[in-house]
């Protein structure tokens, strides 16, 4: 199993360093980590500080970007490649398939993610930045909060067409990354008594069913105030969170493959 989990993962790899859509994000990433000195130089605040904080939202916004735009369509091009046919003649299990294609882009991302931190990286100490333990922290969980969302991609790239999946996905990640804000509105809708129970139980299924991607987001903390960077423990409960997340996501789209008929 493991074998054929790892052959479909390096395959996915392959096929999406091809895809010239990968290539034009790391380079629009580059640029606006290159484009953070011109920020911090008009802006009101630390220069630095518009760096790092840049540089950390290019990355994220690298994974994020790559994850909707190259995994909402990885299950629906094999079927229409009709590929997926000769994959599942072999002894290959769905889930196993599922899997690998997730493993291959988690790989992708992984690894884009990894050069453009690395420019990052390079990049800013050369204007007076130090590299920092939240620094890197921050770093390491936007690839996690990637993995949760290219698990959700995958999800929906299983049940439904590029173009819906990736306007799931994106609504998605919006929600997540509001999520926090819910109960506090709710609480606001009890106060004013505007709104009706159907709506709040609504906002209730949505916060309880969307991830929470506002707690993998250590940028503020890591670039603004490194003592209120979450502990060890702390960080270790998100990451199985969002190891927990991502793993309900493939199992819906193992199931949801599964009915469907080649």
């Amino acid at each position: 199993m493991i074998s054929r989990v790892l052959a479909l993962a390096l395959n996915t790899f392959r096929e999406a360093v091809r895809d010239r859509v990968l290539y034009l994000l790391l380079v629009v990433g580059l640029a606006a980590v290159a484009f953070s000195r011109v920020l911090g130089e008009i802006s009101v605040g630390d220069q630095l500080h518009v760096i790092a904080d840049t540089g950390l939202a290019a990355v994220s916004l690298l994974g994020v970007m790559l994850s909707v735009f190259v995994g909402t369509g990885l299950i629906y091009k094999e079927i229409d490649k009709r590929t997926v046919y000769t994959i599942l003649s072999k002894p290959v299990r769905r889930g196993e398939f599922i899997l690998g294609k997730y493993l291959g882009l988690v790989l992708t991302a992984g690894v884009c993610m990894a050069v453009l931190s690395a420019g990052f990286l390079v990049y800013y100490p050369l204007h007076g930045g130090a590299v920092t333990w939240p620094l890197l922290a921050a770093l390491l969980f936007s690839l996690l909060e990637v993995a949760v969302i290219i698990a959700v991609a995958v999800m929906f790239s299983a049940a439904s067409t590029p173009i819906l999946s990736a306007v799931l996905t994106t609504v998605v990640f919006a929600a997540g990354r509001l999520s926090h804000w819910i109960p506090d509105f709710m609480d606001q809708l009890g106060r004013t008594r505007t709104g009706g129970s159907v709506l709040q139980f609504l906002l209730q299924l949505l916060y309880y069913l969307t991830p929470n991607l506002g707690i993998f987001d250590l940028r503020d903390a890591a670039v603004n105030d490194p003592g209120r960077m979450p502990a060890a423990g702390d960080l270790l409960r998100i990451a199985f969170y969002g190891a927990g997340y991502a793993a309900a996501m493939l199992l819906g789209a193992t199931l949801i493959f599964r009915r469907r008929r080649f």
